[in-house]
């Protein structure tokens, strides 16, 4: 996790926009920087099945983009009152990992693969959010 951390905030110079779409089944996420489309997280509800899409473009990828866009959906879910879940069906193992060690960085809580951002998540987005000068609209 330390690796991953030191990772993303080395791009903490690039100018950066999170947009929020909400739609009838849920909300998507999409994240530019420097004005380019970097990628984009869509989290919706099939019945009772909750479906996550995430996609960061490759020459985005292994620099935080990623774990930011989750806890962003994650605590967009929870201001949206939606509970957060796991897509179980297409869940891959880079994901599980993801998750795991957001759990253990205390920044995410949850049981049953449905989660919630906590408050040193919450602040580390925010961080993120200020030093990066971005805004969710």
């Amino acid at each position: 996790m330390k690796l991953l951390l030191e990772n993303w905030r080395q791009y903490l110079s690039e100018s950066k926009n999170v947009e929020v779409q909400k739609t009838p089944t849920g909300f998507t996420l999409k994240l530019s920087v420097d004005g380019q489309d970097v990628g984009q997280y869509t989290h919706h509800r099939e019945g009772d099945n909750a479906r996550n899409t995430a996609e960061i473009f490759p020459e985005y990828r292994g620099k935080g983009h990623g774990t930011m866009m989750l806890l962003a959906a994650i605590k967009t879910a929870g201001d949206l009152g939606i509970e957060f879940e796991e897509d179980s069906e297409s869940l891959t193992p880079a994901m599980s990992r993801l998750y795991d060690e957001l759990d253990e960085q205390r920044w995410i809580v949850g049981s049953g693969g449905a989660w919630a951002i906590t408050d040193v998540g919450e602040e580390e987005l925010q961080n993120w959010m200020e030093e990066e000068n971005e805004t969710i609209t």
